[in-house]
């Protein structure tokens, strides 16, 4: 998992009447926990839009949802997107395969048997 900064977009009128048709859907069919949920969401985005903040992500395909498994080693990582790659995405990839590269080499060097 690695830490990326993203920033929470604006609501868009679109977004609004999405939330005015799931909101009325749920109030529709009585379910008042779920019309709560609808409201306490979008409040927090209306609330959050504009700012920036962090999140942990796969490292590899920039999943948030990653959850382990009951041993607790994490989940092998899904390709949602089927965007194309970016040079940014590359350049990171490759600074963390380095990171780990010279992680490894400092831990086999530790390992081997002194002369």
């Amino acid at each position: 998992m690695v830490e990326v900064d993203y920033v929470v977009r604006r609501i868009e009128p679109e977004d609004r009447e999405k939330h005015q048709r799931d909101l009325q859907r749920a109030l529709d069919r009585g379910d008042e926990e779920q019309a709560r949920i609808i409201e306490e969401v979008f409040g927090k985005w209306e609330r959050d839009q504009g700012t920036q903040n962090t999140a942990l992500v796969c490292s590899v395909c920039q999943d948030p949802w990653l959850t382990p498994t009951r041993d607790g080693r994490a989940r092998r990582h899904t390709r949602w997107s089927t965007g194309q790659p970016t040079w940014d995405q590359v350049w990171r990839l490759m600074k963390q395969i380095q990171t780990l590269q010279a992680e490894l080499e400092q831990m086999l060097r530790q390992l081997e048997p002194p002369d």
